[in-house]
């Protein structure tokens, strides 16, 4: 009777233990998730370049502070010109995309940089809900502006980013997506990382991007490294297989997940995507 009520102690105290940890991680969790970066100089920089221009976007009580690199012909011309909408990781300052993508604005194509709620100088907390909100704001301003071909827009996105621009093709009509290291759903990798934890149940935030794709139809350039392993090719080829549209996939042989979005052989894929 004595050990009854000792295993039932134990038990009950073993429980409660369990029941804190995930109260922990539900409380922890955005800390977990979103790791903002500081790069407010690197967007500030970028404004200040004669060739580019501030882009800022007022959402609700918050304002997103990004940085447009005009085209080249257009920014001379005045003529419409294609855009890009880059997405980036959850640790990613943003800014340096500028560099490795300076020959797309010399190409004729403008290049979007918005950093996340919370990320380089932008205002407020990064969440999911408000991520696919403001990408969706951020794309009807870029779409009004009568410099952009409106019918030339694309997306991409990379690592978790390619959840925001997942949904974006979703809701809105893109010319194309380009997705780097995409995951099939964020609360997968967060299961794989916490197989002891009801995930499901504390997750806040999360991207279906794989319950998403058989519903886009806009054509899809897929990289991914075949030896990624925070987010495996697996999750790539499947978001392929399921896709609504036409794709094409660019398997980097021997890559993992860091520097796939700037790789040479991704910068020529998506020269030829871009058709630039």
């Amino acid at each position: 009777m004595r050990w009854g009520r000792i295993a039932k102690r134990v038990t009950v105290q073993l429980v409660l233990a369990y029941v804190v940890i995930c109260v922990g991680m539900y409380v922890a969790q955005d800390g977990l998730i979103f790791h903002p970066t500081a790069d407010a100089a690197g967007i500030e920089g970028l404004v200040a370049a004669a060739e580019n221009e501030a882009f800022e976007l007022e959402r609700e009580d918050v304002r997103l502070r990004g940085a447009l690199l005009l085209a080249r012909d257009g920014a001379q011309s005045g003529a419409k010109a294609p855009a890009l909408m880059y997405f980036g990781g959850n640790a990613e300052a943003v800014a340096y995309k500028a560099e490795p993508f300076a020959w797309i604005r010399e190409g004729g194509a403008h290049v979007l940089l918005l950093p996340y709620r919370g990320y380089d100088g932008s205002e407020g907390q990064p969440g999911a809900e408000r991520m696919r909100a403001d990408a969706l704001a951020a794309y009807d301003r870029l779409a009004a502006d009568p410099r952009v071909d409106a019918a030339q827009i694309y997306g991409m996105g990379y690592s978790m980013g390619t959840g925001v621009a997942t949904y974006l093709a979703h809701e809105r009509e893109l010319a194309g997506l380009v997705l780097v290291a995409p995951f099939r759903r964020l609360g997968e990798i967060a299961e794989g990382s916490y197989p002891w934890l009801p995930v499901g149940l504390l997750l806040a935030h999360d991207f279906d991007s794989l319950g998403l794709a058989p519903e886009i139809d806009e054509k899809l350039l897929l990289v991914h490294g075949d030896a990624d392993t925070m987010i495996p090719i697996e999750h790539g080829l499947a978001i392929r297989e399921a896709w609504g549209g036409p794709s094409e996939l660019l398997r980097l042989e021997g890559r993992g997940h860091d520097g796939v979005s700037t790789h040479p052989q991704t910068m020529a894929s998506i020269r030829r995507f871009l058709r630039l």
